[in-house]
Order: C-alpha cells, then sequence, then structure tokens
C-alpha cells in the first residue's frame, strides 16, 4: 500500500507526484553580486530528481536594499535573472517544479554589507536591536518606504515568474522584516502598522494582495513560525496573531500555507512547550473539506512525516534530510536514510580544523582539472608506460597534483575578479584564504616540486622546469589574454605534465616510441578541443571582459566541437588500430558530445556537455593503451 506521503497532491495549478518538499535551504553559494553561483543548478536538479517534485529555493533577496549578507542570491537585476533561469531549467528538465523564496532582512542584516553594497540603512518595524548586536539600532521604516518594500515584493514575484520560477513563497517566519512587522516582541509602533493584531499583520498582507495580483494567487505560498525564538522572536501565546492572519490569508486561496513546526527555531532544534501546537492553524486553513495545502517542517524523519501525512494530509517539508536523500520522494526505505549524525557546528567545526588539507587538496584545484588532468593523464601512464611500477602511482598522483595546484593558485591570484563570476567557491574569491598567503604556498611549493623531481632523472626535473615556466607565462605575463596563446599554452604545460608523470611513474628513464606518439597526439587534441572547458564558464568571461575562443567566436567555437571531437574520435581509432565496433561506439559518442555543444547553450547545458567532454577526453588517453596490449610486442 502506497502512504499518504508518496500519493499525489494538486498545488496550485501543479500536479505533484508526491507530497515531500524540499524546504528552503540558505546556502550561501552565490556570488558577489547576487547571481545564483555556478553549482546551483546541479544542486536544485538533483533534488528534482523525481519527476513531480516540489522545491522551494534558497531564500532570495528581493532587492539589494532588502539584503545585507554576501554569497546570498537575489532577485531584481537580469543577470540574476539569467542565472535563475538555468536553475529552473534544470529543475524543469527533471519535470519537477520550483517555487522562489522572496526575502527581506530588516534588523537582521550585517550593517556592514549593507554599508559596503550600497550604503543602505539597517531597517525594521521600529527601533529595537536584536540582543547579539545592541548597538546595531535599525532604521523604523517610513510608510513611504513600507510601500516601496511592497511594490519590491511584488516586483521580485514578477521577475521570478520570467527566471522562469512556478511560483514564490513569500518568507514570513525566523524573525526576518515581515516576521518583525508580525509580531509584538519587534513591532512596537502606534500607526497603520502596528500597536493591534490587526494592524501588525497588514504588512503581511498587503504583501500578499500586490503579489497576487502581479502573478496570480495559484502561485504564491507563504512561509509562517508562530512558535520559533530565534532571533528575539516569539511570545507565551502566538496563536492570536497567527490565526488572525491565517484566516485572512485564506480569503486569497494561496497554493498553500507553509509553517515551522514548534520544535525547530531557525536553524536549530529546540524544546518546544508541551502545549505548542500548529493544529489550530492547520484546522483554519484546510476547514472542513481539507481543501488547502498545508505544508509542515521541522525536524521530521521518514517516520514521522509518513504518520503525520496519513493522520493529517498535507505535504512535509524536509532540509537537512534532503541533502543526502535526492531520492526521498520516493516511497523506499533505501533511498531515505538518516543524516548520520550531521549537525551544523559539527561540519563548522570539522571545516576549521581541516581547512588547510581541504584547501589544498580539492577547494584549490577545479574539479575541471581533475576531470580532465589527473583522472585522464593517471589512467594515460597506465595506458603508455611500458611496465609502469603500481607502487609509484599515488607518487606519480602527487607529482601531478603539485603541478597543478601550483598553476591554479596562480591562476586565482592573478584573477580574482574572474573567478567571483565562474569559480566563487575557489579560497580566494570566497575568502577563505587572503592573496598574500595563497602566494605564500604557490612559491613554497616550486623548490619542493623541483627537488621532489629531480629523485626521478632529468627528464622529470626538466619537465617539472618546463610546466613552472609556461605556468608563469600564462598567468603572470598574459599569456592567457589571447584565445590563440591560452590553448597553446594550457595545450605545451599538459605535455611538460604528461611526460614528467611518465617518468615518474617508471620503470624507464626516458620514454619509448609509442609514447611520443601518444604524447604528441594528445597535444594536438589538447589544444583543438580544450575551449570546450570555456562554455561553463562563459557568462562570467563575458562580464569580466575575457577573451576566449568562446567568448570572441561564438558560433564558431561550437562548431569547432562539433567537427573536431568525432574528426580526433576517428583518427585516434585508426592510428591505435581500434577493432570496429569500439572505434564505432567512440566516434558516435564523439558525435553526440560535438553536437550537443552546437545544439544545447544554457549554461546548466553547457556544464552537462563539458561532462561529457571529460569523459571523452578521458577515453581518449585510454587508446594507447589498447595498442600496446594487442599489438605492441
Amino acid at each position: 500500500m502506497t502512504h499518504t506521503l508518496f500519493s499525489p497532491i494538486k498545488v496550485g495549478y501543479m500536479n505533484l507526484s508526491h507530497r515531500v518538499v524540499l524546504a528552503p535551504l540558505t546556502r550561501f553559494r552565490a556570488q558577489l553580486t547576487h547571481v545564483p553561483g555556478p553549482f546551483a543548478a546541479i544542486y536544485y536538479a538533483q533534488r528534482a530528481s523525481v519527476p513531480g517534485t516540489l522545491l522551494i529555493s534558497e531564500a532570495t533577496y528581493i532587492s539589494q536594499a532588502a539584503g545585507g549578507m554576501d554569497f546570498v542570491p537575489g532577485i531584481y537585476t537580469q543577470e540574476q535573472i539569467t542565472g535563475w533561469k538555468d536553475v529552473t531549467d534544470a529543475v524543469h528538465e527533471k519535470k519537477s517544479f520550483i517555487f522562489c523564496q522572496l526575502w527581506a532582512l530588516g534588523r537582521a542584516a550585517f550593517p556592514d554589507v549593507l554599508a559596503k553594497e550600497n550604503n543602505s540603512p539597517l531597517v525594521s518595524a521600529s527601533p529595537i536591536p536584536l540582543s547579539i548586536s545592541p548597538t546595531s539600532v535599525p532604521h523604523a521604516l517610513t510608510e513611504p518606504e513600507i510601500k516601496t518594500y511592497i511594490a519590491n515584493y511584488a516586483a521580485a514575484a514578477r521577475k521570478s515568474i520570467e527566471a522562469g520560477f512556478d511560483g514564490v513563497e513569500i518568507h514570513s517566519a525566523n524573525g526576518y522584516l515581515i516576521d518583525q512587522f508580525l509580531q509584538e516582541v519587534s513591532n512596537t509602533r502606534d500607526d497603520e502598522w502596528g500597536g493591534s493584531i490587526e494592524k501588525r499583520a497588514r504588512f503581511a498582507i498587503e504583501i500578499v494582495d500586490a503579489i497576487v495580483k502581479e502573478v496570480g494567487a495559484e502561485r504564491v505560498g507563504i512561509r509562517l513560525s508562530p512558535w520559533s525564538p530565534f532571533q528575539d522572536m516569539g511570545t507565551s501565546d502566538p496563536m492570536p496573531q497567527f490565526t488572525y492572519l491565517v484566516r485572512q490569508l485564506k480569503k486569497h486561496n494561496l497554493a498553500y500555507l507553509h509553517v515551522t513546526e514548534p520544535r525547530i527555531g531557525g536553524n536549530v532544534d529546540v524544546d518546544a512547550p508541551p502545549e505548542s501546537t500548529n493544529d489550530l492553524l492547520r484546522q483554519i486553513w484546510c476547514g472542513e473539506d481539507n481543501d488547502s495545502v498545508f505544508i509542515s517542517a521541522g525536524g521530521y524523519t521518514r517516520q514521522t512525516a509518513v504518520e503525520t501525512a496519513e493522520e493529517k494530509g498535507g505535504m512535509i517539508a524536509f532540509g537537512r534530510l534532503y541533502i543526502p536523500n535526492i531520492w526521498c520522494g520516493e516511497d523506499k526505505d533505501s533511498v531515505f536514510i538518516s543524516a548520520g549524525g550531521y549537525t551544523r557546528q559539527t561540519a563548522i567545526e570539522t571545516a576549521e580544523e581541516k581547512g588547510g588539507m581541504v584547501a589544498f587538496g580539492r577547494l584549490y584545484i577545479p574539479n575541471s582539472d581533475i576531470l580532465t588532468g589527473l583522472i585522464p593523464i593517471t589512467l594515460f601512464v597506465l595506458a603508455v608506460s611500458p611496465h609502469p611500477h603500481l607502487a609509484r602511482i599515488p607518487e606519480t598522483i602527487i607529482w601531478m597534483w603539485m603541478h597543478i595546484l601550483k598553476h591554479d593558485i596562480s591562476n586565482q591570484i592573478q584573477d580574482p575578479e574572474e573567478d567571483k563570476k565562474n569559480k566563487p567557491d575557489r579560497p580566494l574569491p570566497a575568502g577563505r584564504i587572503t592573496i598574500q598567503n595563497a602566494a605564500y604556498v604557490r612559491w613554497i611549493l616550486v623548490p619542493v616540486s623541483l627537488v621532489f623531481s629531480a629523485k626521478y632523472g632529468k627528464l622529470a626535473l626538466a619537465s617539472s622546469a618546463c610546466a613552472e615556466t609556461l605556468s608563469i607565462w600564462y598567468n603572470n605575463f598574459g599569456g592567457d589574454k589571447g584565445w590563440l596563446s591560452k590553448n597553446l599554452l594550457t595545450a605545451a604545460g599538459y605535455i611538460c605534465v604528461e611526460v614528467g608523470a611518465i617518468i615518474v611513474a617508471g620503470p624507464s628513464p626516458s620514454i619509448d616510441g609509442i609514447g611520443t606518439r601518444a604524447i604528441t597526439f594528445n597535444c594536438a587534441v589538447f589544444a583543438t578541443t580544450i575551449h570546450a572547458q570555456d562554455f561553463k564558464d562563459e557568462e562570467g568571461d563575458r562580464s569580466t571582459g575575457r577573451h576566449t575562443l568562446v567568448t570572441l567566436f561564438p558560433t564558431f567555437s561550437r562548431m569547432s566541437m562539433v567537427i573536431s571531437i568525432p574528426l580526433w574520435s576517428f583518427c585516434l581509432s585508426r592510428l591505435w588500430k581500434v577493432d570496429y565496433i569500439c572505434s564505432a561506439a567512440f566516434i558516435i559518442y564523439g558525435m553526440i558530445v560535438g553536437v550537443r555543444f552546437a545544439v544545447y547553450r544554457t549554461t546548466s547545458a553547457n556544464r552537462q556537455s563539458c561532462k561529457l567532454y571529460s569523459l571523452w577526453f578521458t577515453i581518449a588517453h585510454l587508446l594507447p593503451g589498447y595498442w600496446r596490449f594487442f599489438y605492441s610486442s
């Protein structure tokens, strides 16, 4: 028997396949311009894996003045709309739905961030600061300013639909601006926006009115947190205020009402009073006919979610448990696991304790260099070396890692603005390490890598020195500024790493004819196709004025992929005498990859195409091994 939690439900105009919702989760992964980060589309698409899923986005600023934290997305500029379009396209490709949660921080903003961005004041319903920052007294919004905020909410809703969102959720919870107007602990006004239950609810109601007029009630939801003590909120009995508000909201026939459970206070678990419950709000909202959608969130396990849905209906939103369970919309215990003891504080402490090693490893070297560098070259070494010492493979990986790491650190130091656009999670643009400290690491690695290389002979040492020279040319003397020099220098550096890796893997201090031929053709393949990696960074490169083949010749660069990848697939198959069946499969795959670059041109599609290219590139590196295994005597 199918549990109610995994049964279909209609929400607004959407027909959902189950009742599990992705709760809004602040990610702090956006760019400094509040454009969604490069991995946002992947993150949301993963959690849309079960068709017919409803996702609610991370909280998103309605305007610059409504912000006050770095690395949080917005929905008020065209660049942000374009960034979100990639996300919504990715979700819709999975046949799922996504609402944008609209956010204004109010007194919860950081004054220094507001000052840095546009010198906006810290604002709230009343001049009452948060207890953790008593000197940061907010400015009480005037009536014209309140009207501006209402208009900004409506404009953000319209732009959300333009960005492809299926609707919007109004963030009225957790002590942010709307909640600050709603609750008497933060609203001591005596005008038309405070002083009574009705007047404290007016701000929220007028925002709902404006958004409904802009996009339609079936595209609007709202989130409340009646019991949450987060950010100095909460009273002994919040029900009079919230029952009034819910009754007024009921008249609008919204898509849903989203309410956090008493056991949750913002982003932490709390001890809820025994008498605290949202049942009255659910009863008012759903009515006798249970005809309105009520989403409950906060501290649910699979079992309690199943039980609540069976007993009360509605939907259940998961946050922490949705992170490791992207398939949790399916009625299978095997894909719905616990968070394994995860806590935010544990994660933070672990990151602080091990941050140095994490930065040296995964964070300094982007995935693109792992996929087109470490992995294929390691496999290439195994394929090309006549009798590689398997025991030396870890040493080979360390040797490659040091040389790629040096180059990437130098690249981050030279192009911080480009990284802010394309790779904001890297240590330098994210602010996890200073440029000065990164420079220390980079120059310490130079003698270390040379000494390490000398251990394996003159050719390994020469490869290391040559790679370092090319890296300096590329990063310090403008080699990356022209598309041709960029590709040629990268290809030459790639040869140096391949040569050095083969020598380190042993056993010979030189490279035989097969290795020389393989390296030569790899260089040609790399030089003529590696601009595939520039497609995923195209938007950021254009915004920073960086010249790549993709930004200068967009049509030519895509058509070159259509021609070069299948052509190289054919040539390499013949060069290494691959049998006809395997050759045909490799050529067909190359055609698919090449054509995909020309046909699918969104940012999310470009990233997927780059992944497929990386696989093609890796297979190309394995072909010499086919020849050596079957034909070499």
